[in-house]
């Protein structure tokens, strides 16, 4: 914990810029999963602009310019429907898991590298979730391509906890990708944060998610995160 507290701005900034690269990067394949080719571009370019602590605020420049490429231009998180229900309790299930995580681990997760609210007990999960978050909007997209008009039931409740046991993609500038499942890629990214807390190791060591290629048709892997 005191560890934690005492990280250098500069290095909670260099991890924010790695954490909402891997986010946007994420995004931009997921639209180019359904065919939104020329938005999945503009998200890649804002990916590689992304400075230090993301002064530009390029995470919520790629946010609007998502969700309305993946459901309908008048789509907006803020909206009654179903798929924001379903969203919302895909990213609730991953954050408890995040934060479960990092209470194992030692951390205060009312302290984050990004948010700050005082309000909020789980801030340092809020920052790690980001990157996870387009892999919970695979899973709504793919178990409910066409958006049903109903509210959000137990069986799809269920199907949303069941994306902590499938299997993800895992990527490391320190480390050659690999595949496990969701849990397990929660427990390496926390493990990564605390290694680069404790022993002052690189911000590349924090292992983050990506969104598995092999069912996405790109034809510029070389900007795949």
């Amino acid at each position: 914990m005191t560890a934690q507290l005492a990280l250098p701005q500069p290095a909670r900034k260099r991890l924010w810029q790695r954490i909402v690269q891997f986010k946007i990067r994420n995004q931009s394949a997921l639209l180019d999963r359904v065919n939104k080719g020329d938005d999945a571009r503009r998200l890649r370019q804002l990916a590689r602009d992304v400075r230090s602590g993301d002064p530009d605020n390029h995470e919520a420049q790629a946010a609007q310019v998502y969700f309305r490429g993946l459901v309908n231009p008048q789509f907006n998180r803020a909206q009654l429907r179903f798929y924001n229900a379903a969203l919302n309790y895909g990213y609730a299930v991953v954050r408890a898991a995040i934060a479960r995580t990092l209470v194992g681990y030692g951390f205060l997760p009312a302290f984050g590298l990004f948010h700050h609210s005082e309000q909020n007990a789980f801030n340092l999960a809020d920052d790690l979730i980001e990157p996870y978050r387009p892999l919970v909007d695979a899973t709504v997209l793919t178990h409910f391509p066409e958006e049903p008009d109903r509210d959000l039931a137990p069986t799809d409740k269920a199907r949303l906890i069941a994306l902590l046991h499938e299997d993800v993609t895992l990527s490391s500038h320190s480390a050659e990708d690999g595949r496990c499942t969701l849990l397990a890629a929660i427990e390496t990214t926390v493990s990564g944060l605390s290694g680069i807390v404790l022993q002052d190791a690189p911000h590349e060591r924090l292992a983050l998610p990506r969104m598995d290629i092999d069912v996405i048709t790109r034809n510029d892997d070389d900007d795949a995160p």
